[in-house]
């Protein structure tokens, strides 16, 4: 088990700022337990403080914090692969780019590592996050933006030489403070884009992580400990790296799951390398579609329009019901709408999905 020791400390700071009335040092209290647990992976307890901090913010007009929070929350979500999620709350905040620094940096960054995971245009995400976290001069805010942008050039193919100097700069200085988690996967990470290969050694017993259980190439206790936290990337891509043809094909069916492309492009190269038969192929390339959304969302946008359920969704694209309802969380966040009818009258009005007549479809199913 973990020592959290940390969170009785913390809970003792709230309940003297709470005794005196100073309503800021009790928000401080539950958005630094949220964030804390939330770099260590202690997902259940994290989101359970990060909505009782979310509640008193909104309760007391803690605006700063409430988007704080909110980003945090995005972070987490996106980490347990609930990537539509994550868009999602980070679109409740129309103004979240303008609020405070360390929220943005945070909102960024999850932003940019969904778009490269999936494959899609980062933008100016990662570079805006990293500037802002060079300003702070903090690991905490340095160390997962630097992450995301070597990972987004690792997935890429290029990119390695423009961020390799700033991972060695952040690394040294997790290796100085001795930060488990930021050493284990900033290390990673540079072995990665140096192209090194796993330092298999005994060492892999005693690893805490499953970032370091990948450097020491233990791929499948990499992948146990990922799915005991309930990461699903990042079992995946623990997966991926192994040589063994039934974890790379587990790995794959979690990608494609995920809609994880480069990844699961990846992994279906290595198949093929090992001579695999029956590899699944990869979707069909796609092209820019007035409403940001990508092909695959409008199909399921038209099926919205037209009535259908998640289900009857699911079985039309021979896809999981969970992952249509990914599908659909991503297009209301897209096109900043609240709900199905809202979705399906808006693709009417724009002409992207064909008239069910002379009037739109009132969708009956609730959005996921």
């Amino acid at each position: 088990a973990r020592d959290l020791g940390g969170v009785d400390r913390l809970e003792e700071s709230r309940a003297i700022a709470s005794a005196i009335g100073r309503d800021a040092a009790v928000g401080d209290a539950l958005v630094n337990l949220g964030s804390a647990l939330g770099e260590i992976r202690e997902y259940e307890l994290a989101t359970r403080y990060l909505q009782q901090a979310m509640r008193f913010a909104v309760e007391r007009d803690l605006d700063g914090a409430a988007h704080y929070v909110t980003a945090w929350l995005a972070r987490v979500r996106f980490e347990q692969g609930r990537w539509a999620d994550a868009e999602a709350l980070l679109s409740e905040l129309d103004d979240w780019r303008s609020g405070s620094p360390i929220s943005t940096i945070v909102g960024l960054t999850v932003l940019g590592g969904i778009r490269a995971r999936r494959g899609e245009a980062v933008g100016s995400a990662l570079d805006d996050a990293w500037q802002l976290a060079r300003r702070t001069g903090d690991l905490q805010r340095l160390w997962p933006v630097v992450a995301a942008r070597a990972e987004a050039a690792w997935l890429a193919g290029d990119g390695a030489d423009a961020v390799s100097s700033d991972l060695e700069a952040v690394l040294a200085v997790a290796l100085e403070r001795d930060v488990e988690w930021a050493r284990d996967e900033l290390a990673l990470w540079r072995a990665r884009l140096r192209g090194d290969a796993p330092v298999v050694s005994a060492a892999a017993a005693g690893a805490a992580t499953g970032f370091a259980l990948q450097l020491a190439g233990d791929h499948h206790g990499a992948a146990r400990a990922w799915l005991a936290l309930g990461c699903p990337y990042e079992r995946a891509s623990a997966l991926a790296d192994s040589e063994d043809e039934a974890a790379l094909r587990e790995a794959l069916d979690l990608l494609r799951e995920l809609g994880a492309e480069p990844l699961a492009a990846r992994v279906r190269r290595a198949l093929r390398e090992l001579g695999a038969t029956s590899v699944p192929l990869g979707p069909r390339a796609s092209t820019t579609h007035p409403s940001g959304l990508t092909l695959r969302q409008v199909a399921v946008l038209e099926l919205v329009a037209a009535g259908l359920t998640d289900r009857e969704i699911a079985e039309r694209l021979s896809v999981s019901a969970k992952t249509v309802g990914h599908h659909v969380s991503a297009i209301l966040a897209t096109l900043r709408v609240t709900g199905r009818t809202s979705a399906a009258r808006l693709a009417v009005e724009r002409e992207w999905v064909p008239k069910m007549g002379n009037a739109p479809h009132v969708p009956t199913a609730t959005a996921p």
